[in-house]
């Protein structure tokens, strides 16, 4: 015991205290930053902020400019300076603290005695490098930059780890069980979702730095028109609840196209009065999708199917209803002004809006946006690419900014990385398992497994561990673990 505290003193990591966040989620790419469970974990994080001197162009050495990039340390597992480091990246939302206490990382940081640090995205929380978000300012926020964030921080923290070790006598060696002080710790990146891609394209660009990267719902495969997302959605739910979420869509965009006595009331029905059109048919089809992403189809499904049959104005009040009890208090507490277009224009630097930096990333590089297929959508056909592009041209003032999905994969390598140890895990339920890797041709290098099991959404082996999981759950765990051993001892 004496030992780690002289360790803690010496690598002066400052003050570490166990934090308790909430039961059922984790920080994880689509978790909305105003849902409640983000609310939840805000307030009941007790680990201290720490910030680290990031620079803001990693690609021109003569730009002096850095920025303070926010990261969070808990080392009450790490005994052992040699140990392995974990090394949480965060997405498109503010970080509030490490992962929770009892998530399936914690249960891997203790049962590894690993340090486990959290960093903060470039752009969101505290990581804002300016105090407006003007376009121009906003060129500094692409993936490349963000891994050299991460590349620059890991050798930093390295640093210290190793200076930390030169300075311990042999006596404390032995008793720490150190046997080569010289040894690099072993670095496991850990991401979900869109933060999940990073950290696999982590292990893609510096294998020398990160020994394996452990993913959940990673999107690596970048998609300008994600027309798979509608049709994930349509094959989870099945197709009694998904014929009943076209005709609300198409029963929302007749009310639209109507009159205009129409169109405000059926605005005002589902508590969306100020969006327009577009904007109001984008939210619609991102509240339906949402409940079953997060592994809560019931919660949109049994109401509209309860009411089938009876009517238009049925299925209406059905979805009105589920908004009112559901969506809003739980996904999005901020209402329906966060999905408006003008609310995006809004460059205002502030912690908790992250809509115009994500949108960024989405409309310059990344895509992934949502449109209606051809055929088992459950959106209205006006949430198209042409939507989209004009929503870009809108919110960021240029006729040109549009991603280029074949440069992204090219660089990375889309479904096909060309590296090893990335462990890919999907939820069977999650729609963006059809835009990561479910299949692998080196199952011993780059294991891919899918939880097909009842709730099993986005994110879903990150959650704390259950005793009433389902079994294609803790499979997918115990191979996690499994893998990690492999690497660990390599």
């Amino acid at each position: 015991v004496e030992n780690k505290k002289r360790m803690r003193r010496i690598i002066s990591l400052n003050h570490f205290f166990l934090w308790f966040l909430l039961q059922e989620f984790i920080i994880c790419l689509h978790l909305p930053p105003h849902s409640s469970m983000m609310r939840e974990i805000k307030e009941d994080n007790e680990f201290p902020e720490q910030y680290f001197e990031q620079k803001l162009d990693h690609f021109h050495p003569n730009d002096t400019r850095t920025f303070q990039q926010r990261y969070y340390v808990n080392d009450l597992y790490f005994t052992n300076p040699n140990g392995p480091v974990f090394l949480y990246l965060s997405g498109e939302a503010p970080l509030y603290g490490p992962p929770r206490k009892n998530s399936h990382i914690d249960i891997l940081a203790q049962r590894h005695k690993a340090l486990l640090i959290a960093l903060e995205h470039r752009y969101y929380g505290q990581s804002i490098p300016f105090d407006k978000l003007t376009t121009h300012h906003l060129k500094y926020l692409n993936t490349r930059q963000v891994l050299l964030d991460a590349a620059t921080f890991v050798t930093y923290y390295q640093e210290k780890l190793s200076e930390f070790k030169s300075n311990l006598s042999p006596q404390q060696l032995r008793l720490m069980l150190v046997t080569d002080p010289q040894k690099s710790n072993r670095w496991i990146t850990f991401g979900g979702s869109y933060a999940g891609a990073l950290a696999a394209w982590m292990r893609v660009k510096f294998p020398d730095l990160i020994t394996g990267a452990i993913t959940s719902s990673a999107v690596v495969n970048v998609e300008t028109e994600f027309y798979n997302f509608d049709s994930g959605i349509a094959h989870t739910v099945g197709s009694y609840c998904a014929t009943l979420m076209r005709k609300v869509s198409d029963d929302i965009d007749m009310f639209l196209a109507n009159n205009e006595e129409d169109n405000a009331f059926i605005k005002n029905k589902l508590s969306a009065s100020t969006l327009d059109d577009g904007d109001f048919r984008y939210m619609i089809a991102d509240a339906i999708a949402m409940a079953v992403q997060y592994g809560y189809k019931e919660k949109i499904c049994e109401p509209l199917l309860h009411v089938a049959g009876k009517g238009r104005m049925a299925l209406i009040d059905a979805l009105a209803k589920y908004m009112q009890e559901f969506f809003y208090p739980t996904l999005e507490q901020n209402g329906a002004n966060e999905y408006s277009s003008s609310f995006l224009q809004n460059e205002d630097a502030d912690e908790d809006n992250c809509g115009r930096q994500w949108w960024y990333q989405k409309c310059s590089e990344l895509g992934f946006f949502q449109v209606a297929p051809p055929k088992f959508s459950v959106r209205s056909p006006f949430i198209n690419i042409e939507y989209h592009k004009n929503l870009c041209k809108k919110v960021f003032g240029l006729d040109t900014i549009w991603p280029d999905q074949g440069a992204v994969n090219a660089y990375y390598g889309g479904p096909n990385l060309k590296t090893t140890r990335i462990f890919f895990a999907n939820g069977g339920e999650d729609p963006w398992r059809l835009a990561g890797v479910t299949q692998s041709t080196s199952p011993a290098n780059l294991p891919a497994e899918v939880a097909n099991c009842l709730g099993c959404g986005h994110c879903v082996d990150m959650k704390e561990p259950k005793q009433n999981d389902p079994p294609e759950l803790l499979e997918v765990r115990d191979d996690i673990d499994r893998f990690l051993v492999a690497w660990l001892e390599t």
